[in-house]
C-alpha cells in the first residue's frame, strides 16, 4: 500500500481492504465529491444528520462495520463544509473519499523473481508514474552491453573516461547489470523490470573490464 501517513479514514478502511494489496492510495487525489465521515460516540445520530443536512451534504450510505457515513455534495463545497464539520466537533474524523487505482503489474517473465521490487513498493509507484522518456538517466559504471534486448533500445551516446573515446560496450558486466536493474525496458514480455519503464540511460565508462578505474574518471563522469 501506498500509505507513508495513513489517515484516521484509511487506517478503518484498511481494515476492510488489507488483502487487496495491489490497491494505491494517491497521495494528492483530486476531491471526489464525497466526504468520509464518523460521528463521535458522545453525538446521537439526531445531531449528526442535523449537521450535516445543515451544510448541504447528504448521506449516500454506511460502512456499518466502521461506522463510516459516506456523505455527497457538490465538489466546490467541499472544502468549506469539511472545515464545518471538523470544527463541529461531532465527529471522530472528516476526510476526502479520495481516489485509488489498482497497482500497476508489469508482464516481463522475470520480474516474479526481483524480490526487490516488492520491497521498493514499486507496482504501487507505477501507478503513479512509469518514469519519463525526456529524462535520461546516466550510469557511472562498466558501461552498458550494446546488444542486450532490454537496454539496447534505451541507450543513448555516452563516453568512457578511460579510452576518451565514445565506446561505452560493457566488457565486466557490471554496469548492464545496474543498468537493467534501474531501466530495463519493462512490461515487454521479456526479461526483467527495471525501476523507470521508460527513461533513457546514458552510459558513462569509469572501469574497465577487471572493474578497475579512478577516482579522478568517476569525477570526471559526474561532471
Amino acid at each position: 500500500m501506498l500509505t507513508p501517513l495513513l489517515s484516521p479514514a484509511t487506517r478503518a478502511l484498511l481494515v476492510c481492504l488489507s488483502v487487496a494489496v495491489g490497491i494505491v492510495f494517491p497521495q494528492n487525489g483530486s476531491p471526489t465529491g464525497r466526504l468520509l465521515v464518523q460521528k463521535a460516540a458522545r453525538v446521537n445520530e439526531q445531531t449528526a444528520r442535523q449537521l450535516i443536512e445543515q451544510r448541504g451534504a447528504k448521506s449516500e450510505r454506511h460502512i456499518e462495520p466502521l461506522g463510516i457515513q459516506v456523505l455527497t455534495l457538490p465538489r466546490q463545497a467541499l472544502p468549506a463544509v469539511r472545515q464545518a464539520l471538523e470544527r463541529s466537533g461531532a465527529f471522530v474524523f472528516v476526510e476526502e473519499d479520495v481516489p485509488v487505482q489498482l497497482a500497476a503489474v508489469p508482464n516481463d517473465p522475470a520480474a516474479v523473481s526481483q524480490w526487490h521490487l516488492e520491497r521498493l513498493r514499486l507496482p504501487e509507484a507505477w501507478a503513479l508514474t512509469i518514469g519519463s522518456s525526456s529524462q535520461v538517466v546516466a550510469f557511472i559504471d562498466s558501461g552498458v552491453d550494446w546488444n542486450h534486448s532490454d537496454l539496447a533500445a534505451r541507450l543513448r551516446p555516452g563516453w568512457n573516461f578511460l579510452t576518451r573515446t565514445s565506446d561505452t560496450q560493457d566488457r565486466l558486466g557490471h554496469g548492464t547489470a545496474t543498468a537493467g536493474a534501474a531501466a530495463a525496458a519493462t512490461n515487454n514480455g521479456e526479461g526483467i523490470a527495471g525501476v523507470t519503464w521508460t527513461n533513457p540511460v546514458m552510459p558513462l565508462v569509469v572501469e574497465d573490464g577487471s572493474g578497475k578505474g579512478t577516482l579522478s574518471g568517476v569525477a570526471d563522469a559526474i561532471v
